[in-house]
């Protein structure tokens, strides 16, 4: 074919060949480069900020079972300042805990996500009571002790004793 061509004919078929690979070449690193930027977007914009939230109410629940361990300390119990530091730190938490649960509830979510959200959702629930209950607990026996009340009084004791029968009776 290229025998009867003369020079210039067989360059132009030679360079516009090149021209069609490299034309082709270019358009597969094109879509390529599309390709890739929808995956970097759905990753920034989607998956970055949920797992982001759901680090961040990680990090709140364990600062709120952290000052409820402080409350429970019982030697924490005569240290009141210290004790009433614990609630400020726990409301704190609870507060970076809903702000984060704000935004991951508007994230779009795979079929098992939204599966593991739902249980999720529902051990909180339970775990959200019994922390509430912790709170009020404490903050029954920071008020019985504030008004000179012993921690280890019968009255203090009682009064957490029927909270927790009734608290139990109630989720049970």
């Amino acid at each position: 074919m290229f025998k009867n061509m003369t020079i210039q004919k067989t360059m132009t078929v030679v360079l516009g060949t090149i021209i069609a690979i490299a034309v082709l070449v270019g358009a597969v690193g094109i879509v390529g480069i599309f390709m890739v930027n929808q995956q970097v977007n759905t990753v920034s914009d989607n998956l970055l900020p949920s797992i982001s939230a759901l680090l961040t109410m990680e990090d709140a629940i364990k600062a709120d079972v952290l000052a409820e361990r402080g409350l429970i300390n019982p030697l924490l119990e005569k240290d009141l300042e210290l004790r009433k530091a614990q609630y400020p730190y726990i409301e704190n938490a609870l507060k970076r805990l809903n702000d984060a649960w704000a935004v991951y509830e508007k994230m779009p979510k795979s079929d098992t996500e939204v599966r593991l959200w739902a249980k999720f959702q529902k051990m909180y629930k339970e775990w959200r009571q019994y922390n509430q209950q912790v709170i009020d607990d404490s903050k029954e026996k920071d008020r019985m002790a504030g008004s000179g009340i012993s921690y280890d009084s019968p009255e203090v004791l009682g009064s957490i004793i029927t909270r927790n029968i009734t608290g139990s009776a109630r989720i049970y």
